[in-house]
């Protein structure tokens, strides 16, 4: 039986930030960059810990466009008030990478009609600002939104 149409209609484009969100990878960061315990477990290399790498992660998660992605961005703006905390860690590179997340959120959202998913708004009232005033001026403790 020959398919009477040589050409199938296109496959819808693939949203692989969507995939990500969909498939629970920010709910598993989440838990290694909320919980210091499994967060601060050293990476097989010894050169770095699980919170840094998730870091990272969420970082680069961070450079997609929340806009056009609302599970996205509300997996990431989960994220937040851990990130923020993790501004204040005593080690320098988690500090950083923490104010990286923040900036690659900030920079890379765009206007979202939903206010609950509106990025940058959402950043700025959990207190971002001030805790990237501290990571600048290497304070101690995040200052409270």
């Amino acid at each position: 039986n020959p398919n009477p149409n040589p050409n199938p209609p296109p496959h819808p484009p693939r949203r692989p930030l969507d995939e990500v969100a969909n498939a629970g990878v920010l709910e598993l960061l989440q838990s290694v960059v909320a919980n210091a315990e499994v967060g601060a477990a050293p990476t097989a290399d010894g050169e770095s810990t699980l919170q840094l790498q998730a870091l990272h992660c969420v970082a680069n998660l961070a450079t997609g466009d929340t806009g056009a992605h609302p599970r996205l961005a509300n997996g990431l703006l989960a994220l937040v008030p851990h990130v923020v905390l993790l501004t204040a860690s005593p080690a320098a590179a988690v500090a950083e990478a923490a104010a990286w997340t923040i900036g690659n959120l900030a920079g890379e959202a765009s206007q979202h009609p939903d206010p609950d998913l509106d990025v940058r708004k959402r950043l700025h009232a959990a207190g971002t600002v001030a805790a990237l005033a501290s990571v600048v001026h290497g304070r101690a403790e995040p200052v409270a939104p």
